[in-house]
């Protein structure tokens, strides 16, 4: 996904166990990062959050998503300049 600084990116995983707790982290092209909280999975395995890119430098994110049973995702996105 692409969007301008200041979107708010929502992140969908699907195929997580059941109430399994998930964590989405966001790493930054300037090497900083955001950890949200858990997030636990529906019983058809769904796990949703979302992140806001405001006052984030433009680049290539980096989100990681992390179950407390194994589930395990990484994608990445693209904030770009306004």
């Amino acid at each position: 996904a692409n969007a301008a600084v200041g979107t708010v990116f929502a992140f969908e995983l699907t195929g997580a166990i059941a109430a399994e707790p998930v964590t989405f982290t966001v790493a930054g092209p300037d090497g900083s990062s955001f950890t949200g909280p858990p997030h636990p999975a529906s019983p058809e395995g769904l796990v949703t959050a979302s992140y806001r890119s405001a006052g984030d430098p433009p680049g290539t994110y980096t989100v990681t998503a992390t179950g407390e049973r194994g589930t395990s995702v990484v994608a990445s996105f693209d904030v770009e300049p306004m």
